[in-house]
């Protein structure tokens, strides 16, 4: 079975379907053969996605289990806003215990309020009575046991700042604030690229824009690559 790794958002549109390009393309270039899934459709509503996600979580899981015996690392991009809704929470939460996979959660520094959506984030999903967690992930009927019994918490292993402007020795003190108040680290502060430059960019370019601003060690240890360090 593959290795995953998931990139999620505090917020829709916070850049991971790049991040998620930039890391296969970086895995590839190391010689992994690597493949990128998309969890669900974001522009489904919550009435919706309770009619059908049965259907849904059956399609998806074979889908996920033919790509885990051909490929060694799945790149996983999350739903959404990771903890606004049932949907989000259960789509994200429910098929990374199914992955195994670790989380990396992705904020925009281009909008106010960032470092709050980061703790907003952690806090939800550390309330084991909050109300969007479904059954399964409050060891309830038809919960889900994953390889290493980790809490819904727990699969947050750190954060990427995403579209950031400005001076980052300006950010260090709320950098080290949100590492202190989550016990999670910040692995990455990636520079705002406007639209039009991304349509333009380069796959290869913005690879190695993301090797270069994000810590991949950090990334390659979550997936046990640690024998691809010498390549960075």
């Amino acid at each position: 079975m593959s290795k995953a790794i998931m990139i999620t958002g505090t917020n829709p549109r916070v850049g991971k379907s790049l991040i998620v390009s930039g890391l296969c393309r970086i895995f590839s270039d190391f010689g992994i053969n690597v493949a990128p899934f998309k969890v669900q459709d974001e522009t489904m509503q919550d009435d919706t996605y309770h009619a059908v996600k049965d259907s849904i979580w059956e399609e998806i899981t074979k889908t996920y289990d033919r790509l885990s015996k051909k490929y060694t690392i799945i790149v996983i991009e999350g739903a959404g806003n990771m903890a606004e809704s049932d949907m989000t929470v259960e789509a994200n939460m429910r098929f990374a215990r199914f992955a195994d996979a670790a989380l990396i959660l992705v904020g925009e520094v281009d909008k106010d309020g960032m470092f709050s959506s980061f703790y907003e984030t952690v806090e939800q999903l550390n309330k084991c009575a909050n109300p969007f967690l479904p059954p399964f992930l409050k060891g309830g009927k038809g919960g889900l046991k994953n390889s290493n019994n980790s809490s819904v918490p727990d699969y947050i292993k750190a954060f990427i700042l995403n579209k950031f402007r400005g001076d980052i020795n300006n950010m260090r003190p709320e950098l080290r604030m949100l590492e202190d108040k989550t016990g999670k680290p910040v692995i990455g502060v990636v520079d705002y690229i406007n639209e039009l430059s991304t349509q333009e960019l380069e796959l290869d370019e913005w690879a190695d824009i993301l090797k270069h601003k994000v810590d991949m060690c950090f990334i390659l240890r979550q997936v046990g690559m640690e024998a691809c360090m010498k390549k960075l």
